[in-house]
C-alpha cells in the first residue's frame, strides 16, 4: 500500500494541474469572445424557477436545458454523463473519502468536473437559442442574459408541501438542504457567493408575482437587451422570436 505522503503528493500534483487547465480555459474564454442567445436561470428550491424557465423557453421556441438534456448533450460530445451527475449541484461532503476515490480512479475530480461543464455550457452557447438551468450558467457564461428567481421562504416551503404531498416540516427539512447545498456547490467550483445580485441581470420575487409574469418580464428583458445591442452597433446573432 503505497505510503499516505506518496498519496498526498500524488493530489497535490493533481490539483496544480486543475489550476493550470482552469487557467488556460479562462484565458480561451476571454479570446473566443463568442456570444449567443442564451438564459441562464438560477433558482431557489420551491421558487417556480423551473417553471418560469420551461415557460420562457416554449415562448421563445427554444431548447431548455435541465438536467437530462444537458447529459444528452455530453453524450452527444462523447462525454460520459457521469462526469456531470458526479457533482451535480452537490458539493463534496467528506473531503477524505472523496480524496481516496479521486485517487482511485471512481470519480473526476472537482477540476474535471468544472472543465467538462465549461465544455459543455459553451457547446450549448454554440447552438444558441437556449434556457439553462442552473449549474452555475450565470457565471460560465457571463455573456447570457443572468436570470435568478427567488421567493420568500415561508411561500417556497408552502409550494414545495403542496407539489410534494408532504408537511410543512418536512418541507423545509429539504428546501434548506437543498438551499444550503446549491450554495455550497457554487462557492466549492466558482468561489462566490450564489446570492450576490451583480452576478445577475435580472432577479425576480414569485413571491410578488405570478410565475406567467415572471416569464413575461424575463422575456421583455431579453428584447430589451437586443434592442440596446442594436442600438450599440453589436447585435447577437438573429434568434426565435
Amino acid at each position: 500500500m503505497r505510503g499516505s505522503g506518496e498519496l498526498i503528493s500524488r493530489q497535490m500534483r493533481r490539483w496544480e494541474l486543475d489550476r493550470h487547465l482552469s487557467e488556460r480555459f479562462d484565458r480561451d474564454e476571454a479570446e473566443a469572445n463568442v456570444r449567443g442567445n442564451v438564459i441562464t436561470v438560477s433558482r431557489e428550491r420551491g421558487s417556480g424557477g423551473t417553471l418560469v424557465g420551461m415557460m420562457v423557453a416554449k415562448e421563445l421556441d427554444w431548447e431548455f436545458y435541465d438536467r437530462e438534456r444537458i447529459n444528452r448533450v455530453a453524450e452527444q460530445m462523447g462525454i460520459e454523463p457521469q462526469r456531470v451527475e458526479a457533482h451535480d449541484e452537490r458539493p463534496p461532503r467528506f473531503v477524505a473519502s472523496m480524496v481516496l476515490q479521486l485517487l482511485e480512479g471512481k470519480c473526476p475530480t472537482p477540476g474535471q468536473y468544472l472543465r467538462t461543464l465549461i465544455r459543455i455550457m459553451r457547446k450549448i452557447r454554440t447552438r444558441g437559442n437556449a434556457v439553462v438551468m442552473g449549474r452555475g450558467g450565470n457565471l460560465i457564461l457571463p455573456d447570457a442574459l443572468r436570470v435568478r428567481i427567488v421567493a420568500p421562504l415561508e411561500i417556497r416551503l408552502e409550494r414545495v408541501a403542496e407539489l410534494e404531498d408532504m408537511t410543512l416540516a418536512d418541507a423545509r427539512k429539504q428546501v434548506l438542504s437543498d438551499d444550503r447545498e446549491r450554495a455550497e456547490f457554487i462557492r466549492a467550483h466558482f468561489g462566490v457567493d450564489p446570492a450576490d445580485p451583480t452576478y445577475y441581470d435580472l432577479t425576480l420575487n414569485t413571491g410578488a408575482m405570478n410565475l406567467e409574469h415572471a416569464a413575461q418580464l424575463v422575456i421583455c428583458a431579453l428584447r430589451n437587451r437586443r434592442e440596446a445591442a442594436q442600438q450599440a452597433g453589436s447585435e447577437p446573432p438573429p434568434a426565435a422570436a
